[in-house]
Parts: structure tokens; sequence; C-alpha cells
């Protein structure tokens, strides 16, 4: 015998229907309620995983640092790269311990993409990297694994290092 040749009730029939309803209202619900948990994991993703680092633990004070300048051309749109080296103890090179010093906080994971700032600072393994809105800071941890790390400040931070 096939159900569709089961003859029900009127009543019998409403509570079926009923059921059937409520079935496929729950399994919204928890779609509904899948798709936010799911949806939210990006969000705690990038609220969640501030952290603190010690810029200067990765900044020797005693060795000269590199800079390099991109500079993005006119209409011809071609760019040009310049570098120099900052001395020790020379005031480019301490205003970039100072910056260090004051921006230890609010340290977060970037997205894996790829950037390209106007102003890279180099030394060894680390790197600091000046975007629109943002410094993005690269370096190789106590354990020699690679690090990624973004800070949202001023578009200016770091331009005091422009020739």
């Amino acid at each position: 015998m096939s159900i569709d040749k089961i003859k029900l009730q009127p009543d019998q029939q409403l509570t079926i229907l009923a059921l059937f309803q409520n079935h496929t209202m729950l399994r919204q619900k928890k779609s509904i309620a899948i798709a936010g948990i799911l949806l939210s994991f990006p969000v705690f993703a990038i609220i969640g995983c501030k952290k603190d680092i010690q810029v200067s633990d990765y900044i020797d004070s005693s060795e000269p640092i590199l800079i390099n300048l991109l500079k993005i051309g006119d209409s011809s749109r071609l760019d040009k790269s310049e570098q120099y080296v900052l001395l020790p103890e020379s005031d480019k090179h301490l205003k970039i311990l100072q910056w260090a010093n004051r921006n230890t906080t609010d340290w977060e994971k970037p997205f894996p993409i790829c950037f390209i700032g106007e102003i890279t600072v180099s030394q060894g393994n680390f790197h600091l990297t000046q975007l629109k809105g943002s410094v993005l800071m690269k370096f190789k941890d106590e354990t020699g694994n690679p690090r990624e790390y973004i800070k949202f400040c001023k578009n200016d931070d770091l331009y005091f290092l422009l020739k």
C-alpha cells in the first residue's frame, strides 16, 4: 500500500500538516542559527585576535635600519623605489624606536592578501610597512615561525621617513 492511497480523517490530515509545518519551521530556524554562527566566526576572528607585541623585541637598536620608499608614478604609472639606511643613534632611527614603544597594543592578524606600501622599514627578518590607515608588521618569532600583524593608525605615522 502506498502513502497516497491512505485515507485520513480531516483531523488526522490537520495533525500531519501541523507536524510537517512545525518540522519545516524548525529546519529553517536551525539553518538560520547555523548560518548566523558561521557568519559570526570571521567577526570574532577579527575582533577577538588583538595582541600586544613589543615591537622593540624585534628591532635591534644598535643595528642600522633599511628604509624602502615606493614612489607611485604619475599618469605613466611608473613606480620608483628608493632605499636608504638609518644609522643607530640618528634622529629617524630613534623616532622609529619611539614609534615602536608607543605602538605595542591592538595588533591583529591580517587577511591573507598581498600588501604594497609606500614606506617599508626593514632590519633582518623584521619589516614594517606603512599602508593607508594601517601599518603591517612581519617578523619571525622566537621559534623561527613567520608572523604577520596589522595595526590601524594614522595614514602618516611613518611619513617622517620620507626624504
